[in-house]
């Protein structure tokens, strides 16, 4: 598959990539096909990407369901900072008894403070390079969306309590606000957007 002549190869379902590489649903956000994390096969197996500090148990599911002993599993290995890539992997440990966590200093530092309490997290955005002027820009907008994310979410919930109803609303009025996600995944954005609302402002399990 290509696409402004650079190649793609799209994974729909978990499973081998090749024979020494497997992807696994990290279920980010308690919801399926939203991340993905990527065991390399060997010796010494390494899991790349721990996801979600909710993902622990689904990606130890995976292992399981694609034979991997759990003792064999010696790294887990972190790209970077955002949670929904890195706060799975002191989660993890409890379940592979073998495994570091390697990832880059600054990032440990984070790491080392989760692995003695239990957060709930939710996170609305990844901003990357950001400098200047936008900085304040980016802040605005951030807040002033939220802040009408916050209002429809009260709103459904005063009436329906249904994650569904607010995927919709959310939908209906940022729809096309959303152009950094292809048009057929943006429904699917929003159910994410929901669940992390929902979780977040009504303290829903």
């Amino acid at each position: 598959m290509r696409k402004g002549g650079v190649k793609l190869k799209p994974f729909s379902e978990p499973g081998k990539i090749s024979d020494t590489i497997l992807m696994l649903d990290a279920y980010g956000w308690k919801t399926s096909k939203t991340t993905s994390s990527y065991v390399i096969l060997g010796e010494k197996v390494a899991l790349i990407e721990p996801a979600h500090r909710s993902s622990a148990e689904k990606v130890v599911e995976g292992l399981k369901n694609f034979n991997v002993n759990l003792n064999k599993v010696f790294y887990i290995l972190v790209s970077h900072r955002h949670f929904d890539h890195s706060a799975g992997g002191p989660s993890l440990l409890k379940y592979l008894p073998n495994a570091v966590i390697g990832a880059h200093l600054y990032r440990m530092e984070s790491l080392e403070k989760m692995l003695n309490y239990d957060l709930e997290i939710v996170s609305f955005a990844h901003f990357g390079g950001v400098i200047g002027k936008d900085v304040n820009e980016v802040i605005r907008l951030a807040i002033e969306t939220l802040e009408d994310w916050k209002s429809i979410a009260e709103n459904v919930w005063e009436t329906s309590k249904d994650i569904s109803d607010l995927a919709k609303k959310l939908g209906e009025k940022y729809q096309e606000k959303l152009e950094v996600f292809p048009k057929q995944v943006r429904g699917f954005i929003f159910q994410i957007l929901a669940t992390g609302l929902a979780n977040s402002l009504f303290q829903r399990k």
